[in-house]
């Protein structure tokens, strides 16, 4: 499915019936993504999923300006898909940069979103967010292995399809548009019930712990791993997410 927001095309694409529950992937990843961690799958057997491609990727629209893909004008598109679905309120689950736009929706926009699931982001406040999606946006611009190498994607394989599966001009934009204009994150300003995740070797693990405990988030760490592993450990992360969004919507 497609809507219009902003004057560009954002994809979509929804499963399942009951209440809703919205997903928003991060930088280089599709729905695709999504699909293969089990998760739209389990879900859906009870609630409606709806999954959404960001602006400069997967189906969606790929400007190659930095000025369209500030923050704060990624978290109205998720808010123009809830009401292109008639969606009051929801709870959103966004992972690494979409966990980025998650925090930013839930704070921008606090009565849209009922609950909060972050997996593998720190809160970053905009002086911090600013120059590091600055410098990942720089080392894309002058390779794609020198990226990769910055955020820990060492497969061969795996650098291929990111590549096949991308605009790498449009990923470049999507950070730098995210260093020109960073929204900053307040915990203390997030009022939803939240879940963070996250792996145990990531190097900002202490500082998403803090994030956690300025949220009053419940907290799920998983040993041992990175973060592509993170996001691909569906059998794990699937019941830590049930049984949160079935306490936090009693």
């Amino acid at each position: 499915m497609e809507i219009e927001s902003r004057s560009y095309r954002i994809h979509y694409e929804t499963w399942g019936d009951g209440p809703p529950l919205v997903l928003v992937s991060g930088i280089f990843q599709w729905i695709d993504n999504w699909l293969d961690a089990g998760i739209p799958q389990h879900f859906s057997r009870n609630r409606r999923v709806i999954a959404i491609d960001p602006l400069g990727h997967g189906k969606s629209d790929k400007p190659h300006d930095a000025g369209a893909y500030h923050e704060d004008d990624l978290a109205a598109d998720v808010i123009a898909v809830l009401d292109a679905e008639c969606i009051g309120a929801a709870p959103l689950w966004g992972y690494s940069k979409g966990g980025r736009i998650a925090y930013i929706t839930a704070q921008l926009h606090p009565e849209r979103i009922s609950a909060l699931i972050v997996g593998g982001a720190a809160a970053w406040s905009a002086s911090e967010a600013g120059p590091r999606y600055g410098q990942l946006a720089a080392a894309l611009d002058r390779s794609s292995d020198e990226l990769f190498n910055a955020i820990g994607v060492t497969d061969v394989e795996d650098r291929r399809d990111l590549i096949d599966h991308n605009d790498l001009k449009a990923v470049t934009a999507a950070m730098q548009g995210s260093a020109e204009a960073p929204v900053d994150i307040r915990p203390d300003a997030i009022r939803c019930p939240s879940l963070l995740y996250f792996g145990s070797v990531e190097s900002w693990a202490d500082r998403a712990r803090a994030d956690a405990g300025r949220l009053g988030a419940r907290l799920h760490v998983l040993a041992g791993k990175n973060h592509g592993e993170t996001f691909e450990a569906g059998a794990e992360v699937i019941p830590v997410v049930e049984e949160f969004l079935a306490q936090a919507q009693r």
